[in-house]
């Protein structure tokens, strides 16, 4: 859509508008343009005629193409789909900061922690691949109960610290749970204006060569929605914050050991590091540890279900922001055929006219095809890989 809005501004001519790829399943023309749907659904795709040197256009057309308009007319329409992703990106982000708000802090002296049911822990994992619990935490689920209530936990306790570890907040007791399945530790308990010491046996939950504790304790979902000026400002300092991390992980992907990496969490899991979890705060493509890693849409979507079954709405509206985000940092490349291809080839020519004395100069496209044709060939097997390795050894959300 941002690719066809700007198109039309400009004065290109747009001769299909097409929802999917593949063949055709519907569709119908008004104007120029025709307008329909194929049968293939993981994009999108606008054509505008004249893109480069090697797009034959009739005569009587070559003033609407891409080629004939101005270097900012070009660039707005190659950065257009970019743009649209970031702009969905603020809009959920805006839409989850003022309809749903933010979490109380976890030192906040009125949050309250609260209980989980045995069922809620059992449906957070249905849907994860080879995973076990540990067979303390299964009986204790058959039994009805949880390791926090099993050690006497109640709802309105606040865990201050473990073992003499104080938390500083809600998710550094998270991560201590996490990092000691099946052990039994002292939790430092805050109830009412009265402190005291509990042993608490942490429950264990396999997958794999991993295991991360589970207590059934959680914080109380008690958020206060943002007022909308406060929402704006949050929803800006939250997607460049994603952006900023998006472009490193991207970065180090793209590297001789990300890429090294990503081979072997795919052809040796079982030699790779972690990349079994995933945190509805980290950005798109990180696994858990220090290994990057690109899903396919088959993690996304995964993600997706497992997130919104865990902690509803809000985390589904997280996964979206951190997936526009990255889908359209990444769509930024300097490389053909990604939009960022066109904007350096674009901005080459306008290098080259302004040696030429403002003379119009056009890239000879068939230099550069040899490239595109292997980015195209790198990114289907990055994409094959991907695709096997969600099935093979699916990310899963982890709150």
């Amino acid at each position: 859509l941002g690719h066809y809005l700007t198109a039309k501004w400009s004065g290109m001519k747009v001769t299909e508008f097409f929802l999917g790829f593949g063949p055709r399943i519907w569709s119908f023309r008004r104007g120029e343009t025709e307008y329909g749907i194929k049968a293939i659904w993981a994009g999108a795709y606008v054509k505008i005629i004249g893109m480069n040197n090697l797009d034959e256009v009739d005569p009587a057309d070559e003033d609407k193409t891409y080629r004939a308009k101005s270097y900012p007319r070009r660039m707005s329409v190659a950065v257009a789909g970019s743009t649209m992703h970031f702009l969905m990106a603020l809009v959920l982000a805006f839409v989850a900061l003022a309809a749903i708000g933010v979490q109380a802090e976890a030192d906040d002296p009125e949050w309250t922690g609260e209980l989980s049911e045995p069922a809620d822990i059992e449906a957070s994992y249905a849907d994860f691949a080879d995973v076990e619990f540990t067979p303390g935490l299964q009986e204790l689920l058959d039994a009805g109960q949880t390791p926090a209530s099993a050690a006497g936990l109640q709802a309105g306790d606040r865990l201050v610290a473990a073992d003499g570890e104080e938390f500083d907040d809600f998710l550094d007791l998270r991560t201590f749970v996490r990092d000691h399945p099946d052990q039994t530790v002292t939790f430092t308990v805050e109830r009412g204006d009265e402190t005291f010491d509990q042993d608490v046996t942490i429950g264990g939950i396999e997958q794999g060569d991993d295991a991360i504790g589970v207590l059934g304790f959680a914080r109380e979902d008690a958020r206060e929605p943002l007022g909308p000026i406060d929402a704006a400002q949050e929803s800006v300092t939250y997607v460049g914050t994603l952006m900023s991390e998006s472009v490193q992980a991207i970065g180090r992907f793209f590297t001789p050991s990300g890429l090294s990496g990503f081979a072997d969490a795919v052809f040796s899991p079982d030699d790779a590091p972690s990349s079994s979890s995933i945190d509805d705060d980290a950005p798109a493509g990180a696994g858990s540890g220090d290994e990057d890693r690109i899903i396919s849409i088959v993690g996304a979507t995964r993600l997706g279900a497992q997130a919104t079954d865990a902690e509803g709405l809000i985390a589904l509206l997280n996964i979206m922001v951190i997936l526009n985000v990255f889908i359209g940092l990444f769509n930024l490349i300097p490389l053909l055929p990604f939009d960022g291809g066109h904007v350096a080839v674009g901005t080459y020519e306008r290098i080259r006219e302004i040696g030429r004395g403002g003379e119009r100069y056009h890239a000879d496209l068939t230099k550069m095809l040899p490239v595109a044709y292997a980015v195209v060939l790198f990114m289907v097997a990055i994409g094959a890989m991907a695709l096997y390795a969600d099935i093979a050894d699916p990310i899963n959300f982890t709150g």
